[in-house]
């Protein structure tokens, strides 16, 4: 298992613990790499180290770079350490349930099956940006994977979680193949396709933390997502728009002039956002009412779709970057 990692977080001891804790009947090593030897995430690992002295936890500190993408580097780093047969990273920001590895595994062994990819949902860890940031996975990113899988339309690896075997991450070039790739999931998913191997999803869901530094932060990193979908899936990315009825709905008002029917539309639209929200919290296990801001997620979900049509660099982990027709990045200057 490995677990790429880049500065502390807010309940970063408590996710490292629960991936030792998953219920699984073979051995299972745990690799956590950062590139920094200053790295705010330290001295998490090192506790987890401490206080599992019978257990196979290793902690790789490297800064040699593949490529731009850091955490497909932090990953090829850490490959150099595996020695099982089978490989699964998953981000230090994503807690599992206790069977998480044992389903991924199960799925893994399915004939046909290279990469084994988890749906997940959102977790806000703070104020109001993390809520926000938590209801775009759950209410945009959750229902609209799930949809495309059961349409058999898109077979999704989503790098917070993947597992594969070793020897098919050797065939595939290992995860340095990918440091050039924004979304690098994206691109180790359509390579294991070019090889005859298909992505499997199985039915369970990991928890992504949510933590953006503020309104900006977290408005860098919807565009740092919605770009390379963009760019790789053009056609994904216009699909998009069908769970966007709200937006769609208030631009047409003053085309109708904004006359009763045009009124009715909208508020159909809300009530269909409204609906689904609901449907997702129940199965979700929440408690089932009405969220008064997700109009407002709604419209800023729009803006972000719509600033990610417009040609431009983004920021990440202070650097930007241009990002090329293949979702290839290209360095440019120091981020703000």
């Amino acid at each position: 298992m490995l677990k790429p990692r880049c500065g502390d977080a807010p309940g970063l001891d408590a996710r490292l613990e629960a991936a030792l804790a998953q219920d699984y009947p073979a051995r299972v090593d745990l690799v956590l790499g950062v590139a920094d030897p200053n790295d705010g995430a330290l001295p998490a690992a090192r506790r987890l180290v401490a206080a599992h002295p019978d257990r196979d936890v290793r902690i790789v500190v490297d800064p040699r770079l593949a490529g731009p993408n850091r955490k497909a580097s932090n990953l090829a780093n850490m490959e150099r350490e595996i020695d099982g047969e089978i490989v699964v990273a998953a981000d230090s920001d994503v807690t599992w349930p206790r069977d998480c590895l044992g389903r991924l595994v199960a799925a893994l062994e399915a004939p046909g099956v290279g990469i084994v990819s988890a749906p997940y949902r959102g977790v806000a860890e703070g104020g109001p940006w993390a809520r926000l940031a938590a209801m775009t996975i759950d209410r945009l990113v959750l229902p609209f994977t799930v949809a495309a899988v059961r349409l058999g339309v898109a077979e999704p690896c989503l790098g917070a979680t993947v597992a594969l075997r070793r020897d098919a991450l050797r065939a595939l070039g290992g995860f340095a193949r990918f440091a050039d790739r924004l979304a690098d999931d994206h691109a180790l998913g359509e390579a294991a396709r070019t090889m005859g191997l298909r992505t499997a999803m199985p039915r369970m869901l990991v928890a992504h933390h949510c933590a953006p530094r503020g309104a900006r932060g977290l408005a860098r990193q919807e565009l740092r997502w919605a770009r390379p979908v963009r760019k790789v899936a053009p056609l994904h990315y216009a699909m998009a728009l069908l769970a966007q009825p709200l937006p769609l709905a208030l631009l047409a008002l003053p085309l109708d002039g904004f006359e009763r029917a045009a009124w009715m539309v909208v508020g159909v639209a809300l009530g269909a956002r409204f609906a689904l929200q609901l449907a997702v919290d129940a199965a979700l296990g929440g408690r089932p009412l009405p969220d008064p801001l997700l109009p407002l997620r709604d419209l800023a979900t729009f803006a972000v779709f719509l600033a990610a049509l417009r040609p431009g660099p983004i920021a990440w982990r202070g650097e930007t970057f241009r990002v090329d027709a293949e979702g290839r990045l290209l360095s440019g200057e120091p981020a703000e």
